[in-house]
């Protein structure tokens, strides 16, 4: 009978540190394509939950919120503001690390700033009525940030089919309510953008679990 004796050349530490050096570099490949594809996933999936929140099909269908904010081409203008969102999206792999207690590494994730910034600067935010110095109606603001709220004293709006720039009303002088106040309740804490975050970043969890089970197996 022959017997076998091995001796290890490397102390456990070293070993372990080698296993997972193999890891890292296992592993790099895989997160970088689960980042890409979630990247994907996140930006189709916000620009879906704002096309079907109910305040922007409310303006597609060209009923009295469309009436009343007096936009034109307000679906158009929030396609393209949406698509800045999108553009400025971040979903990115932070490097994969290891040290004494195991392997780290994670994800880098942004999307729209808090104070809508990066959108509300922007000339299709805003729309020009008229010549004069303060006929710029800021109608992105509105309903992002001030549903409910009166934003212009000394008139209110009457319903008038074929009349005014979207067809179904005008603004006139109102002395007995002195306001017109956005027709909806949303405010930044609730609007259809944050809304259609919070749904994506609910959908995250699952969507990961599925991509690491699929690209690891």
């Amino acid at each position: 009978m022959y017997t076998l004796k091995c001796k290890l050349l490397e102390t456990q530490p070293q070993i372990r540190q080698k296993i997972l050096q193999a890891l890292v570099v296992k592993l790099q490949p895989v997160i970088k394509n689960i980042a890409i594809n979630t990247d994907k996933f996140i930006k189709d999936n916000f620009r879906n939950q704002i096309q079907d929140d109910d305040i922007i099909v409310a303006l597609q269908s060209h009923g009295r919120l469309y009436f009343e904010i007096g936009v034109p081409n307000i679906v158009a203008r929030i396609r393209k503001i949406t698509e800045v969102w999108i553009d400025n999206a971040i979903f990115v792999p932070n490097a994969v690390t290891y040290n004494k207690k195991g392997i780290s590494g994670g994800f880098t994730f942004q999307m729209v700033k808090s104070d809508y910034s990066d959108v509300l600067n922007q000339a299709r935010a805003v729309f020009k009525v008229g010549n004069e110095q303060n006929s710029i109606l800021p109608w992105l603001q509105w309903l992002l940030m001030e549903g409910g709220k009166s934003v212009i004293i000394g008139y209110d709006f009457m319903n008038l089919p074929g009349r005014g720039r979207t067809g179904g009303g005008i603004m006139i002088t109102n002395s007995t309510k002195g306001t017109w106040e956005v027709p909806i309740s949303d405010g930044p804490e609730d609007n259809f953008v944050t809304r259609a975050v919070n749904h994506t970043v609910n959908m995250l969890p699952s969507f990961l679990e599925g991509q690491f089970n699929k690209l690891i197996a």
